[in-house]
């Protein structure tokens, strides 16, 4: 294989694959790092055509309304299709929609990506692969250093076999950055060292006269891995300053280590922070199972805060029906706050005829948040059944038992499942757990 930067302005565009987990991907509302290359590609002058079998991003999760705890039998978390349909951020070019294809997908493990890469391959034929996996398969503890390293290994190889052009095919293989600290995963940041190191090394190894190597250093590149993380909205997937910093690590690789490019991507000194406008139209109304609170979604929010009480807890008047969005001085008077994925929440195992009271903002990370909204109001009339009767628990050698009465007023009405829900005291911190049972 020529080198790519050979008399780039004379060939065939090239073209390039991303290969990848949610790090690029991307969620709806960003601009991802995959658009800060694609623009240094064409600052550069680069011919080029990106090509995989995706081309959004994440969109965000559909409102629903709560689900029973599982039976035994039944995944705790029901599989979800795979959305790859989100926008990008309103500014990104109208071109780059046009040339925006992937194969980056969140929760993608190099484990996984190594059996699948193959037949994009195949059907594709990149020139190009930019690489961005791994962090996955050490986090989730799907495999250490070692393992996801033959993981790569078996990517190139699988790549390389399913070129039309045996070999003929040029890969930057990014390392794994760092994040901030979880409480519980001690050993993540040693893993990640080790894997780093044993990429480095691996790389030389692996490049071929027909088939070049390039590492991409993520993780010295990336600001992310501290308590602040500049660079990342939640401590590791990258904000508008992190994209330019990842594609950037990239660009590096792609001049220095495969001759494309003349000179490295720059990042800008100012960057606009996301615009996050606080939710509209939100409402509370009683639903069968207590109360649900809904409102427009925000486009780019990744999630929203949602804060409940009980009106008679409110400190504001009780015929006042909205407060001033950008109040923050009656934090202490919400008794509960909780993080919502879509833009829908629901307070359940209400007493019929309390008052609950709400207020709603947009997120976009750990450090970008909209203005409260106004608070709303709605009264519990709850449709459920009363809790079972007469609750018996004892210890056993393996645990505890509990045994129960059905509810009086359950009629001849036939009781799909009961949940069960217990909490370890003797583990400080514990969440409580869930079971459905018949």
């Amino acid at each position: 294989m020529a080198p790519l930067g050979e008399n780039v302005e004379h060939r065939p565009p090239l073209k390039i694959m991303v290969i990848g987990d949610s790090i690029s991907q991307g969620r709806e509302g960003d601009w991802t790092w995959r658009y800060r290359i694609w623009e240094w590609l064409r600052e550069e002058k680069v011919p080029f055509v990106f090509v995989g079998p995706f081309q959004g991003t994440e969109q965000p999760e559909q409102p629903s309304p709560p689900r029973p705890p599982p039976l035994p039998w039944e995944p705790a978390w029901p599989p979800s299709p795979f959305r790859s349909n989100g926008e990008y951020a309103r500014g990104v070019s109208a071109a780059f929609h046009a040339n925006s294809c992937h194969f980056a997908a969140g929760g993608r493990q190099a484990a996984q990506a190594k059996d699948l890469v193959a037949e994009q391959v195949a059907a594709l034929q990149p020139d190009l692969c930019l690489v961005q996996l791994g962090f996955n398969d050490l986090s989730w503890c799907v495999s250490g250093p070692e393992d996801t390293l033959a993981s790569v290994k078996c990517l190139v190889d699988c790549a390389r076999a399913a070129s039309v052009n045996p070999g003929g095919i040029a890969f930057a293989i990014a390392d794994i950055p760092h994040r901030t600290p979880v409480e519980g995963r001690e050993d993540l940041p040693a893993n990640t060292n080790v894997y780093n190191s044993l990429l480095a090394r691996a790389i030389p190894a692996w490049r071929t006269p027909e088939s070049p190597l390039a590492l991409v250093r993520f993780c010295e590149n990336y600001s992310c891995g501290t308590d602040t993380s500049a660079g990342a909205y939640d401590g590791l997937h990258p904000n508008a300053l992190g994209e330019y910093e990842l594609a950037q690590a990239f660009s590096r690789a792609l001049v220095d280590g495969l001759g494309l490019g003349r000179r490295a991507l720059r990042v800008p000194p100012h960057i606009p922070q996301r615009p996050i406008p606080e939710p509209a139209n939100v409402r509370a109304t009683p639903s069968p199972c207590g109360v649900v609170v809904t409102w427009d979604p925000v486009f780019g929010a990744y999630g929203y805060d949602v804060r409940e009480r009980l009106a008679s807890s409110s400190s504001s008047s009780s015929s006042s029906s909205s407060l001033d969005g950008d109040d923050d001085d009656d934090d202490g008077a919400w008794t509960a706050q909780y993080f919502a994925h879509s833009n829908r929440h629901d307070t359940t195992r209400c007493v019929a005829g309390t008052a609950w009271e709400y207020r709603v903002r947009a997120r976009a990370g750990d450090r970008v948040a909209s203005t409260w909204s106004g608070i709303v109001r709605a009264v519990a009339n709850p449709q459920t059944l009363p809790g079972p009767a007469r609750i018996v628990t004892h210890a056993t050698a393996a645990g505890f038992a509990a045994a129960w009465d059905p509810p009086p007023e359950s009629g001849g009405d036939e009781i799909d499942r009961y949940g069960v829900f217990w909490l370890d005291l003797d583990v400080p911190g514990a969440f409580p757990s869930a079971v459905g049972v018949r």
